[in-house]
């Protein structure tokens, strides 16, 4: 069974439920093409991103993705996470984070129901200016900031929270399997 096969039933009006945008430009491949390109370009960390329960998926994406040879990480725990957060400000936390560990030839997936995460916003953007490839899953169609400062965007048409991080980790898991059978 694909991810396709899983999204068939769900009721959506005109719209297709997932698009992918490049810097504002609709992406000619399938959705999880684009994804798959985007984890097999990656030349060194793929670092996944996110709050509440997008940051339980992006866990468990660095997990797949290590276990599929990989290298991938996360924020590693709530110490640092809340030190940053006392020290600095939530909405500093990430980007302090990221700051310090991404690195040049890496990549960030940022994860974002609402897409209107300060905090994620704000390591886009370092992301942007340090020349770090990122790609954003966001919800509600992708119309909050963070599509706007992510490489690569894939909006899924809804604002159902459950809806959008079943669909999130359903298209970053096939993306890993296309990874996985191309290697």
């Amino acid at each position: 069974m694909t991810v396709r096969d899983l999204l068939q039933p769900i009721p959506v009006d005109a719209r297709p439920l997932v698009t992918a945008r490049r810097r504002g430009e609709d992406c000619d491949r399938e959705v999880i093409e684009e994804i798959a390109q985007f984890l097999e370009a990656c030349a060194g960390t793929i670092w996944f991103f996110g709050n509440g329960g997008s940051a339980a998926t992006a866990q468990h994406m660095a997990l797949d993705t290590l276990n599929a040879g990989r290298c991938a990480a996360s924020l590693p725990n709530v110490p640092i996470l809340t030190a940053l957060s006392n020290d600095h400000g939530y909405e500093e936390a990430l980007r302090l984070y990221g700051k310090t560990m991404i690195r040049d030839g890496d990549r960030s997936v940022l994860l974002s129901v609402s897409g209107m995460s300060t905090n994620l916003v704000r390591l886009a953007n370092h992301c942007r200016d340090s020349e770090i490839i990122s790609l954003a899953l966001v919800g509600f169609g992708g119309v909050g900031p963070l599509a706007a400062e992510a490489d690569l965007c894939v909006a899924v048409h809804s604002k159902d929270y459950a809806l959008v991080e079943f669909v999130h980790l359903g298209l970053l898991v096939a993306a890993l399997e296309v990874v996985r059978s191309q290697s």
